[in-house]
């Protein structure tokens, strides 16, 4: 299958998304990427396309889903806090194992989370609405909530599990909700 300068657009943003790199990609024009990834086909010449571009973020990859190579790279494999993209896994592992219906108690115990004041203790919510509702909110008592209809502890080596069946081999979580567990320690 040949894929389109939109989808790897969309794999090459999903990827620097995912790796925790928009922080700073001030420079990168649309110009710039389209001329990437229109050479990006062309094998070596792609990896040169690539040198050119002024990068801030402090993390990125490059893939050619097509050749199946990593194109261009910048500390690819150095673990990053993944923060609120945890969810998308509380998500995705919630879904995978339970039906979409399964009723769900909130319970919004996170001081300094104004999506989860907007929860009320002990509201039913299905499975299918609270995940929407911390997916696109970034609600952490939303998030906290299903893991802990699951039991939280069960439910975050689950989410390991899980990350290691993706191959997402730099990725560990220590909560649902990708909250730093301290100052030190990120909760992915």
């Amino acid at each position: 299958m040949k894929l389109s300068d939109t989808h790897v657009f969309v794999g090459l943003f999903l990827t620097i998304f995912l790796t925790g790199s928009i922080i700073g990609v001030g420079h990168l024009s649309s110009s710039d990427l389209s001329n990437a990834i229109t050479l990006g086909h062309a094998g070596e010449r792609g990896q040169e396309a690539f040198k050119n571009l002024s990068l801030e973020a402090s993390s990125y990859i490059v893939y050619d889903i097509s050749d199946q190579k990593i194109i261009s790279e910048k500390n690819s494999t150095v673990q990053l806090p993944l923060a609120s993209i945890t969810k998308i896994m509380t998500a995705l592992l919630a879904h995978e194992i339970t039906p979409h219906e399964k009723a769900i108690t909130s319970n919004p115990d996170y001081q300094n989370d104004i999506q989860s004041q907007r929860l009320k203790k002990g509201e039913i919510w299905s499975l299918s609405a609270i995940s929407s509702y911390f997916l696109v909110n970034s609600s952490n008592g939303a998030a906290a909530s299903v893991a802990e209809s699951f039991g939280s502890d069960d439910f975050v080596r689950l989410m390991n599990g899980e990350a290691r069946n993706l191959k997402l081999e730099q990725t560990f979580f220590l909560n649902p909700t990708g909250l730093d567990e301290s100052a030190t320690i990120s909760g992915a």
